[in-house]
C-alpha cells in the first residue's frame, strides 16, 4: 500500500526500475477445487500513461489469456496439486494451449548493491 502522493511508479523508480510501459488486465478468475486459481483475462495496453480510457487491445483478434495458478504449499501437497494441475491440463485440452512457466525466468534480476 502507497501511502500519500507516492505512487507504484515512484517507489519502483527508487528500486532502480526503469518505467517500460502501461497496460490494463481485463477479465475473470475462478477457483478449481479449492486450491487452484484460474484466471481468463484479456490485455490491455495504455498509449498514454495513466490514462486507462485510451487503452487499446494488445491482441487485436481478441483472443483471451488463461492462467492457472497455486498458493504457495508443503512439500507435502505437491503431488496433489500437480494432480489437480493435470486434471485442469486434460479438460482444456480442445480448447486452451497450457504451457508451464519457468519461473527463473520471472525471478527479480535487479542487483542491490
Amino acid at each position: 500500500v502507497f501511502s500519500g502522493s507516492a505512487s507504484a511508479s515512484q517507489f519502483l523508480s527508487l528500486l532502480g526500475y526503469r518505467f517500460g510501459s502501461e497496460f490494463v488486465r481485463k477479465g475473470y478468475w475462478f477457483l478449481y477445487r479449492g486450491s487452484i486459481k484460474v484466471v481468463v483475462s484479456q490485455i490491455f495496453s495504455v498509449p498514454e500513461q495513466g490514462n486507462v480510457q485510451l487503452a487499446v487491445p494488445v491482441d487485436p483478434s481478441g483472443n483471451w489469456l488463461v492462467q492457472i495458478l497455486s498458493d504457495a504449499m508443503t512439500q507435502e501437497q505437491v503431488p496433489r496439486v500437480c494432480e489437480q494441475l493435470d486434471e485442469l491440463k486434460r479438460l482444456f485440452e480442445d480448447y486452451v494451449e497450457l504451457v508451464v512457466v519457468d519461473h527463473a525466468v520471472l525471478e527479480n534480476k535487479i542487483p542491490y548493491s
